[in-house]
């Protein structure tokens, strides 16, 4: 559910009610110190509008004001029971959960009706042209729900934090838009390889470059189910390589580019991958992914401290959660808990570059 300018609609009185008990008295007067006695004007030439005082608000773009506005909406899971419910700043999701399609669009809109009534108690003002809702599951589902006696209905994407779900979790149209990214960075890529050493610009290429496209890689590159997306990230990988090579001919064999050390797109998710399961069983990060995880794993008996991880999904969506996409690391070497972080890193890419000597060679930068 999308808000309206809601920086600019925090009460202060609301909020420092809300945090009477939770923090010290003197830092509670601090704060109201801050959001209050606050005026504004608009300049234009040098010529000043007008003073008017300010009510509202926890002053955007100060250091502060993100940490503020999370505070006032925390209680926001409280409000919506039952849901899981995710939220920083102005981005609010909400997960329903459900067994059948019926159950979660009745759901759903219960949930939406909460949630409605904790904004307005806050102030805040839904922008329904931004909300959106899609259900996630085995086959398309269309539903209606209404927001204030508008309507809207469900639809087949949504781009949640910068990555593009659709509800198929196919995560192809993600794909398409990294594509579609990576060829406005390419002409940059071009102009800065004419002012750069090699080494010089494979570091840019990896800071500027694979960090971009790879962007919530965690999340869908190793959920990708299409042998086309594949296909289609290869070879923006080898464009951006053989920039860096000069080689626009493409007269160099993909196997030479490869020596160049930048890894193709799916030994970097497996790299994803194993970096977040060692997240989860080495630090149990975090501790209700860790239960459930474990809920489907054995020790082998024949393998001492080996996992080995059951697929207990049965719905194609399911198989790409967390806890399942886990079960492609098959096996898991407890060893590697003992490791510091920078050993564990330099053994995970030892480890995959053995796996990947036949497609090239490794390195994250």
């Amino acid at each position: 559910m999308d808000l309206s300018a809601a920086f600019d609609l925090l009460r202060p009185k609301t909020f420092m009610r809300s945090l009477m008990g939770i923090i010290d008295e003197d830092l509670i007067w601090i704060l109201w110190d801050f959001l209050t006695e606050r005026t504004m004007h608009v300049e234009v030439d040098g010529q000043k509008s007008s003073t008017k005082k300010l009510t509202l608000g926890c002053v955007q773009g100060s250091v502060l004001g993100p940490k503020l506005f999370n505070l006032y909406m925390r209680s926001v899971a409280d409000h919506v029971e039952g849901n899981v419910v995710t939220a920083y700043a102005d981005d609010t999701y909400v997960l329903v959960k459900g067994d059948s399609t019926e159950e979660i669009i009745s759901r759903t809109k219960s949930c939406i009706s909460t949630h409605l009534k904790y904004l307005q108690d806050r102030g805040m003002v839904t922008n329904l042209t931004k909300t959106e809702a899609v259900v996630f599951g085995k086959e398309s589902t269309q539903a209606n729900f209404s927001i204030d006696g508008e309507s809207f209905s469900t639809g087949e994407t949504m781009k949640i934090l910068g990555v593009t779900f659709d509800d198929k979790l196919t995560f192809s149209q993600h794909v398409q838009k990294v594509i579609q990214k990576s060829k406005c960075l390419n002409s940059a890529m071009k102009l800065i390889r004419q002012k750069l050493t090699l080494d010089q610009f494979l570091r840019v290429l990896t800071c500027q470059f694979y960090s971009k496209v790879y962007y919530g890689s965690s999340s869908w590159l190793h959920g990708l189910n299409s042998f086309v997306d594949k296909r289609l990230l290869n070879a923006m990988h080898y464009r951006a390589i053989r920039i860096a090579i000069r080689d626009h001919a493409q007269r160099v064999s993909r196997t030479k580019l490869d020596e160049l050390g930048r890894c193709r797109p799916s030994t970097w998710g497996k790299y994803v991958l194993s970096s977040m399961a060692v997240k989860v069983v080495r630090r149990r990060e975090p501790i209700e992914l860790y239960e459930k995880m474990m809920k489907n794993s054995y020790v082998m008996r024949r393998k001492i401290n080996r996992y080995r991880f059951r697929d207990t999904s049965t719905l194609k969506v399911g198989r790409l959660m967390t806890k399942n996409r886990l079960t492609i690391l098959n096996e898991f070497d407890c060893e590697w808990l003992l490791f510091s972080d920078d050993k564990l890193r330099i053994e995970l890419k030892k480890s995959l570059k053995m796996t990947s000597q036949a497609s090239g060679g490794f390195s994250p930068g």
